[in-house]
């Protein structure tokens, strides 16, 4: 990949937001906030866009990203980015750690939810950026019951249906889980996709 963030704009054109603005390939990951050209991620796998700010899984630097849709500039917004950081630790912003943030989403009222995927877990950033772990044990399973106790297994894309506030989640193997915030439930939905 190319270790940057680009965006679609109108009429279809694509353009870099942040990360290596200039070098061409071989492109290599790394970790610096700043201003769009300036900012370097490592791998970063999916985004999230709420209120004019794009939030980035940056899952090799294993953190969560914050990239004004403005002018690039990015910040850390959850997480200790760095390679050797992994861990499934919630709290404020920056004391916080991720095992592997691949997906992420928004619940269109600021709150996002990431697949943690190597931590078997979906984490919750609220507003202020303090990180929790919403569903998942941190050890692979399948299990069925409320948000405590139901694990996962490698959790690796995450939507968000705003009609019902219900959180999907997707596993390998095309398992398809759904979280109800309203019961506290994790229930299957799909499997075999």
């Amino acid at each position: 990949g190319s270790h940057r963030i680009r965006a679609i704009v109108a009429g279809g054109t694509v353009r870099s937001l942040a990360g290596d603005l200039v070098s061409s390939a071989p492109f290599t990951g790394s970790f610096a906030n700043g201003l769009a050209g300036v900012a370097r991620f490592n791998s970063p796998l999916d985004v999230a866009n709420f209120g004019g700010v794009v939030f980035v899984a940056d899952s090799a630097n294993k953190c969560v990203r914050k990239v004004l849709a403005a002018d690039g500039d990015t910040t850390t917004h959850a997480g200790t980015c760095a390679v050797d950081a992994a861990g499934g630790t919630d709290g404020t912003a920056d004391g916080t750690r991720f095992h592997l943030p691949t997906a992420i989403v928004s619940d269109g009222a600021g709150i996002l939810f990431v697949a943690d995927t190597d931590g078997h877990a979906i984490r919750k950033i609220d507003v202020s950026g303090a990180v929790t772990t919403v569903a998942g044990t941190g050890a692979a399973g399948s299990a069925d019951l409320n948000v405590i106790e139901a694990s996962f297994t490698s959790p690796s894309a995450v939507s968000y249906d705003l009609a019902n506030n219900h959180l999907y989640i997707v596993e390998p193997a095309g398992r398809v889980r759904v979280l109800d915030p309203a019961t506290g439930w994790v229930t299957t939905v799909k499997t075999g996709l």
